[in-house]
Parts: structure tokens; sequence; C-alpha cells
């Protein structure tokens, strides 16, 4: 099977963006069933990948004429496209994948009119690749579930393929960022600082704890701002403020992989406060480090937690107090089957198996 994987965006790569293509394309390129794959990336990003292909800047006004061009002259059997786009590449059948639940599901949620208006765009061209595609990934069930309950996609059309997760990489490296920590229990959260994060629901909980005098840990909130998030970040600090928890959070900012793994490793647990999400990745490394995990009760979660997390409605502040009480305060049995389970669950997902199945999908637009 000749394949063409097509990361179609307008300029760079996400985080979890460049993590797939790593993991997957040399899989992908040492695959007994792929005699051939051509990658093609963005101009300002085509070194990210070993012998990637790119199309001209300015091609997308031109409607990728390049690319397409270039994708004819190689006559692929398929072409993947691992971002929810869709190009016109004639005969030759598309695959997409989606992997960004946020314009789908919640576009507007406290965003800035202009982040507002690119979630729109995006939903709108996630839609028109899905109709237009012949096949579909999905990145969990809960992503299938929403494209067919919401624009009515043949549940027939659509697979699902979930990430992988590399396996924990030992105590990592103490971020410079968390020096006031000290050795007061903390717990951690990580992800893009964005309205959909949820990070409300840690506020509340600091709150409600210190109202009633429970547990309060201090609280250490990983991740870059994302575009459109710089005032909801300030909103978070304001609100931590006015309810005097403010000294219990910590913002580390963008932290390296041995920076999230000392995080993992020293955390009291892994809080998950998300509104939205497809595959959560940094669920499945939380996991992987054996984190205790508190989590919202929004899918997918679920789907990825199983047994290893403990739960609260998103929105309830107290509810979360309750968990991370009962979490700091299980004893040696409990908080072990926590850990093992998180392990084990960690466990079943595998960048293999993803490879493995990514292909299995190729494979079934071809009648094989």
């Amino acid at each position: 099977m000749r394949v063409a994987l097509v990361n179609l965006t307008s300029g760079g790569l996400s985080g979890g963006s460049r993590k797939y293509l790593l993991e997957l394309v040399p899989l992908l390129r040492a695959h007994r069933a792929v005699r051939d794959l051509h990658v093609f990336l963005p101009p300002s990003v085509r070194e990210t990948v070993a012998g990637a292909e790119s199309w001209p800047s300015g091609d997308g006004f031109r409607g990728f004429r390049s690319l397409r061009d270039r994708i004819g002259a190689l006559a692929p059997d398929v072409v993947f496209i691992p971002t929810a786009r869709w190009i016109d590449c004639g005969a030759v059948p598309a695959v997409v994948m989606v992997r960004n639940m946020e314009p789908i599901v919640v576009p507007l949620q406290g965003n800035p009119p202009a982040e507002a208006m690119k979630n729109l765009a995006r939903a709108f061209e996630a839609k028109r690749a899905c109709r237009r595609s012949q096949r579909v990934i999905a990145v969990s069930g809960y992503v299938r579930d929403v494209l067919r309950d919401r624009w009515h996609i043949d549940e027939g059309k659509i697979g699902i393929v979930y990430h992988g997760v590399d396996p924990a990489c030992g105590s990592g490296r103490r971020p410079a960022s968390l020096a006031r920590v000290d050795d007061r229990p903390f717990v951690f959260t990580a992800g893009s600082i964005r309205p959909a994060r949820g990070l409300e629901d840690l506020v509340s909980a600091l709150s409600h704890a210190k109202r009633t005098g429970g547990f309060m840990p201090t609280v250490v909130i990983a991740g870059e701002v994302s575009p459109g998030g710089a005032g909801y970040r300030r909103r978070m600090e304001r609100s931590a403020v006015a309810a005097g928890v403010d000294d219990r959070i910590v913002w580390a900012g963008a932290l390296d992989r041995q920076e999230m793994a000392w995080c993992f490793s020293q955390c009291l647990a892994f809080v998950m406060t998300s509104r939205v999400e497809a595959c959560p990745n940094v669920v499945l490394e939380a996991m992987s480090y054996r984190c205790a995990c508190v989590s919202v009760d929004l899918p997918p979660m679920p789907e990825f937690f199983g047994t290893a997390a403990l739960y609260y409605p998103a929105g309830n502040g107290a509810a979360l107090a309750g968990q991370l009480t009962a979490t700091q305060a299980a004893n040696g049995s409990d908080a072990a089957r926590l850990r093992q389970d998180a392990e084990r669950r960690a466990s079943q997902f595998a960048w293999t198996t993803t490879a493995e199945r990514t292909v299995a999908e190729l494979e079934k637009v071809l009648g094989r």
C-alpha cells in the first residue's frame, strides 16, 4: 500500500500533533503493509519529520494546487489526513482523523470573539472533511458518537483508533518554577490554558476547603497560555485572589518531558478538569506514571481512565474537594490500588497498536 500522509494545517504544529507524527511515522514506515510512505508538512515545520515534503507558501489560497499536483504525480493508493481537513485528490480515496473536539462541541466557551470565530471555521472544515472523505478515524468512542449524533456521519464510515503513550521516563527533574512548593503535598494538572480547561473547579475546591477547614493542597498548573487564553488566566487569578487561595496556586508554565515526569512522580494526585477532550494524551501520561487520579465525569474521561480515577461532577468544587480529601486520606492499600489501576490502564494504550489500527483503517477504503 502506497500512502501519502498530509498534515494539512495553515502553519505550524501543536505539541500533540508533533508528538503524534514523531511516534507514528516511523511505525508506519516500518509496517509490513506500507510499501511507500510520503509525508507532507507545512513549510515552517517540514524538518519535524525526516524526509518530509511540503508545499509552497500561499498554496492554501490556491486550493493547495501544488500539493494536489504532487500527490497526483506520486499516485498513492490512499491519502491520510490526520487533521480534520480535506483536499480533493481526485480518484485517490482520503481518510481524515478528528482529534480536536473543542471547535465542534464548545466553540465559544468563554473565548474572545477572534478565537470563537476560528473555532467555528475549524468546525466547518471538520464537518466538510468528514462528509467528503471515504473514511473517518475517531480518536475515541466519544468522538465517534458526536460525529454520528451531531453531524449524522454514517457510523459504519468511522473507525476508532486511540493514541498511544510512552513508558514513564523515571523521576525526572524538578522545575525551577516549583521552588516554593517545598515538601507540601501538591496536586498537578497540565494542558494548554484556555477557557475549556475548567480550572475554575480547582479554585472553587480550594475556596470550599478554606471555608470548611478542609484539606488544602498546593495546586500546580502546568501549560502554555493558548491563543485567546490570556484573559481566562487573568480571570482565574482574580478568582483565586478573591477567594483568598492564590497562595495555594503555582502557575508552572510550559514544562519539558523531564519536568513533567517529576510532577507526575511527586504529586499527591493528578487532576483532570477539562470540559472537552478527544483523546486526552495527558491522561495517558499521568496513568503511565502511576498517578492517583481525580477527574471530571464528562466524556471521554471515563473511557480512558476506567476505574483508575475518582470522579466528580464538572463545576462542583465541593465534590472535587471531597475527592482530593479522599485521595489524601487513602490508606496504603487503597492508594496502591489506585496507582496499580492507573499503570494497568496505561499499558493498554501502545503506539504500536495505534499504528496497526491506523493501517487497518487505511486498508478498509481499499477494500482489504
